[in-house]
């Protein structure tokens, strides 16, 4: 009985480990939407020709359909961008360009860690099938 519930302890953690890992993502994602809607902003400020949520059609859109359109792109980012929602000036070309490089290493490290986690987890389940399999032989 310890053993099973030591077991299942193992098993909680690791499935804690993908909850914060999966949480960690989302957060830089929110951060980097934020970035991404303030761009837009100060490019409207600066009175640039045009900046992201002019050219796609969000320019009267609400306050919550900007921040999810801007939650989406960043999302998009960690698999390789989006073409519904494009950089349209310089500046923001250039914090695409530097959200993509940030977006490929972090993604790297994130596929690395849900593989060991999951392989972890596959581990434990593995050996408590096998002594179950003893106690009914």
């Amino acid at each position: 009985l310890a053993e099973r519930l030591q077991l299942n302890d193992e098993r909680l953690k690791l499935v804690a480990e993908i909850g914060k890992t999966m949480a960690v993502v989302l957060t830089l994602a929110h951060m980097l939407a934020c970035c991404w809607w303030g761009l837009g902003d100060a490019s409207k400020e600066l009175n640039l020709e045009s900046y992201w949520f002019k050219t796609s059609a969000h320019l009267e859109a609400d306050l919550y359909a900007r921040y999810v359109m801007s939650l989406h792109w960043s999302l998009a980012q960690f698999q390789g961008g989006m073409d519904e929602v494009t950089p349209t000036n310089s500046l923001e070309r250039t914090y695409t360009v530097l959200v993509v490089i940030l977006c490929f290493c972090v993604s790297a490290g994130i596929i690395s860690r849900l593989t060991s986690l999951l392989t972890q987890l596959h581990i434990l389940t593995r050996r408590e099938s096998k002594q179950f399999a003893m106690l009914r032989a």
